[in-house]
């Protein structure tokens, strides 16, 4: 829908929106028309996981258009790079076909470090200062963090083994000053109202 609409997004954020829950998304063969597939996926059972926010707004349009740049200047490294963080994901959907939250949070792991190099790479900030912090935050306490979306600000995303290590985490962001983003997965979706119009009457 985002590409159809003249955006530069995956459109993953849009189909999150409609489908609800948990989803796993990949580009879809016929991308004018429908620019991801989607199917339903369960978080790993005993995966704890909060969000955090980086304290800094990301224009993801600046970001994907910097990268666009990378890509054109350097196609083969710029491939490699969007490779390993492609390989991050793939390794998270196995972890959740296999219900394994240990290689689940280790492809978290990765996949950030897939975005960090992806920054170095191209010279891009895609990880901030205060998304460094809540990695390294997360690891002391035995998680893995990741940006969310085009990286470079906005919210991150930490995964735990157990309540405990959460727990941790959590006062750790408290005693740095970071904040934790009240969240929750709401499993609806988008709902259609019978009789809305666009101009809220009737």
């Amino acid at each position: 829908m985002s590409a159809r609409a003249g955006a530069r997004g995956s459109g993953v954020d849009i189909a999150a929106s409609i489908w609800g829950g948990v989803i796993g998304a990949k580009p879809h063969v016929d991308h004018e028309h429908q620019p991801v597939e989607v199917r339903p996926l369960n978080l790993p059972e005993g995966l704890f996981w909060c969000a955090v926010d980086c304290g800094h707004s990301a224009n993801t349009r600046v970001l994907v258009s910097q990268i666009g740049e990378f890509s054109a200047r350097s196609p083969a490294r710029c491939t490699a790079a969007m490779t390993a963080i492609e390989d991050a994901a793939l390794l998270a959907l196995n972890a959740v076909s296999d219900n394994d939250v240990t290689a689940f949070i280790a492809a978290v792991e990765q996949g950030q470090e897939a975005i960090r190099q992806l920054a170095v790479d191209a010279n891009v900030p895609l990880i901030t200062e205060t998304m460094t912090k809540i990695s390294e935050l997360a690891s002391a306490s035995q998680g893995a963090a990741k940006s969310t979306g085009a990286g470079g600000g906005d919210t991150a995303w930490a995964v735990f083994a157990n309540q405990a290590q959460a727990t941790e985490f959590r006062d750790r962001l408290h005693a740095n000053g970071i904040k934790r983003v009240d969240l929750n997965v709401e499993l609806g979706g988008l709902s259609l109202i019978e009789g809305f119009r666009q101009n809220g009457n009737g």
